[in-house]
C-alpha cells in the first residue's frame, strides 16, 4: 500500500524542499537531504528518545507505517504525535517536513534485493516529486562509494550500485 505525497495534484501543507544541510535528531525544522537518510537513519534520531536499541527499531518500523499510510502533512503529523508523544514533538515535526525523504530513501536503503530496489526507483522515477529525491539519493551513494573506494574499504555492501547490473545496467 503506497500512497504518494500530493496525490490528489495539489501542494500539501508541509511538504518538504530538496536540499539544505541535515537537520540535527532534535529537529531543528531544517530540510533533510537525500543522502544524509540511509536505511537507518530514522533508527538512529529515535534513539536519542528510546534507548534500548530493540524499542527504537520497532519505533522505527512504526514510524515507516505512519509515513507509509499518512494521506496528507496534517494526518501524518497527528498520527505521529499519538504514536510518539509530544515529548518528541520537535522530531515529529522533522519527520513531518521531510514525510517523503524519509519514506522513499529509508525504503530505497533497507531494500532487500536488485528487483526490491528498482522497482522502488522506477516508482520514485516516475513521479515528479519523487524524482529530486532519486537522484539525490543515487548522488550520495556514489560519492560514498568514492570515498571508500579510495580508503580502500569497498566493499558490495557499501556500493550496491556498482555490482548491481554488470550487464549494462546502472553502474558507478
Amino acid at each position: 500500500m503506497d500512497l504518494k505525497l500530493g496525490q490528489t495534484g495539489e501542494e500539501e501543507e508541509g511538504d518538504e524542499t530538496i536540499g539544505g544541510a541535515a537537520a540535527a535528531a532534535s529537529g531543528s525544522g531544517q530540510s533533510l537531504r537525500p543522502q544524509d537518510v540511509d536505511a537507518f537513519w530514522l533508527q538512529r534520531q529515535l534513539s536519542a528518545y528510546f534507548p534500548d536499541a530493540v524499542t527504537a527499531q520497532n519505533m522505527a518500523k512504526s514510524v515507516l507505517e505512519v509515513l507509509q499510510v499518512a494521506k496528507d502533512a496534517r494526518d501524518c503529523e497527528n498520527k505521529l504525535v499519538l504514536l510518539l508523544d509530544y515529548d518528541k514533538f520537535d522530531l515529529v515535526k522533522l519527520l513531518t517536513k521531510n514525510w517523503t525523504t524519509v519514506l522513499y530513501c529509508t525504503r530505497l536503503g533497507q531494500a532487500q534485493s536488485p528487483a526490491d530496489r528498482a522497482a522502488i526507483e522506477k516508482e520514485m522515477s516516475e513521479d515528479p516529486k519523487l524524482r529530486p529525491l532519486l537522484h539525490g539519493a543515487a548522488a550520495g551513494r556514489r560519492r560514498l562509494c568514492a570515498r571508500r573506494e579510495a580508503g580502500g574499504t569497498l566493499t558490495r555492501a557499501a556500493c550496491p550500485l556498482r555490482w548491481a547490473t554488470r550487464g549494462g545496467g546502472l553502474q558507478r
